[in-house]
């Protein structure tokens, strides 16, 4: 977005997916500009100074790109070039013609048997397989609902959310683990009373989650307490920017099926009765735990689900709500 005001003749974006392996690149969808606007944003900053937009596409698989392709005077599905980088070079330099071809169908619309590129499709410097770029001719609305953070908000369902980052204190010690897929899960060990706390945290940016300002709103996740000494104490957290950090006293966890993965679902009134600490959620997940404590932690996400919980507190949704004894705002 630096580039309005400035002169240029051509402009080259390079972006795409980030690296990921097995099932870490699992997705329920492939609406790329959900999980990256901003560099649809630059793709719509650059055409505006009127330079001709060139694309530089890097995916392991087709994805719908509908925005970016009418965003683009010439887009280049590059998938993942590896060391072959030198080839991408020749072919946007002009030292070369393109000549590769699409092993697969390229999707033109957000739904099943929708239009498509043909597999075998491939264009060259002198012939185009869009029917018009650069001017706005593919539908941009999708056909189906693809953002599920309405209904689920996910924090570490199978890999890390896009938007959220592991801030660790130097009482603990995270490495990744599997419980079903590799590096489905993070291994948490707690190595000191102070700054003893794991955040999965959105950044900087807080989010406004107030539509989870909801009786049936859950923070869910699996945990496996792999050792955990006499008597100590495991906390969970959301943190706002609005208010205090408030945080469930669950020492009972640590106590459930040890050695052994278990579903949690707590009701979100529970650890933050006050829905105004929901405008602006800097960390939708929070934990920490006495020294000595070892757990694997998987699945973490919040969502609306009425028949599951296994907390009850005294808390409902108010600006002055009974606090219950095991609810505390303190300093994470």
């Amino acid at each position: 977005t630096d580039v309005e005001g400035e002169k240029f003749d051509k402009i080259i974006v390079l972006y795409g997916e980030p690296p990921y392996a097995e099932f870490n690149g699992d997705r329920t969808h492939l609406v790329y500009h959900q999980s990256d606007p901003h560099s649809l944003e630059v793709l719509r900053a650059a055409r505006r100074t009127g330079a001709a937009v060139i694309s530089v596409f890097l995916s392991g698989r087709p994805m719908w790109v509908n925005p970016e392709l009418n965003a683009s005077d010439a887009f280049v599905a590059c998938w993942l070039p590896g060391s072959e980088g030198y080839g991408v070079s020749d072919v946007l330099w002009g030292d070369a013609d393109f000549t590769g071809r699409l092993p697969g169908v390229w999707p033109l619309a957000a739904a099943p048997n929708g239009e498509e590129i043909a597999c075998g499709a491939g264009g060259t410097y002198s012939s185009t397989i869009m029917p018009v770029s650069g001017s706005s001719s593919l539908v941009e609305e999708c056909e189906f609902s693809y953002d599920d953070n309405d209904v689920i908000l996910p924090i570490f369902v199978n890999a890390l959310a896009d938007n959220i980052i592991i801030i660790q204190g130097d009482g603990t010690t995270v490495a990744v683990s599997d419980r079903m897929r590799q590096e489905d899960s993070r291994y948490l060990r707690f190595i000191s009373d102070h700054d003893n706390n794991v955040h999965f945290s959105f950044g900087k940016n807080g989010t406004d989650l107030t539509h989870f300002r909801r009786n049936d709103a859950r923070i869910k996740f699996m945990m496996r307490v792999n050792d955990a000494p006499k008597n100590a104490q495991l906390f969970i957290a959301i943190k706002s920017s609005q208010t205090p950090i408030y945080e469930l006293k669950a020492d009972d966890m640590l106590t459930r099926s040890p050695g052994h993965w278990v579903d949690w679902s707590i009701p979100l009134y529970c650890i933050s009765p006050d829905a105004g600490s929901l405008s602006c959620v800097t960390v939708p997940f929070a934990i920490s735990a006495s020294n000595g404590v070892d757990i694997e932690l998987s699945n973490i996400r919040w969502e609306f689900d009425e028949d599951s919980t296994d907390y009850d507190c005294a808390n409902t949704w108010a600006g002055d709500a009974i606090r219950d004894p095991v609810l505390t705002p303190r300093s994470l």
